[in-house]
């Protein structure tokens, strides 16, 4: 019999903690590289090209050049 791993309330939180880090990470890159011309800042990547997205991506996470923020 397989039992099912579950997590803790403690990672479970952390979790989400790495997740919304990450997630203003992209974000404040995205604003760095991409400024909106109405002067509001991206909170999400509607209406964003998939090609800007892909260079958000390597702009955070190109091991090459950058490292992860």
């Amino acid at each position: 019999m397989r039992y099912r791993k579950y997590i803790t309330w403690a990672e479970s939180f952390a979790e989400v903690n790495r997740m919304a880090k990450k997630h203003a990470y992209e974000m404040k890159i995205t604003n760095e590289l991409f400024p909106r011309e109405d002067g509001e800042l991206w909170v999400n990547w509607i209406g964003l090209s998939q090609e800007n997205r892909d260079k958000v991506y390597k702009q955070c996470y190109d091991t090459n050049t950058n490292k992860v923020g």
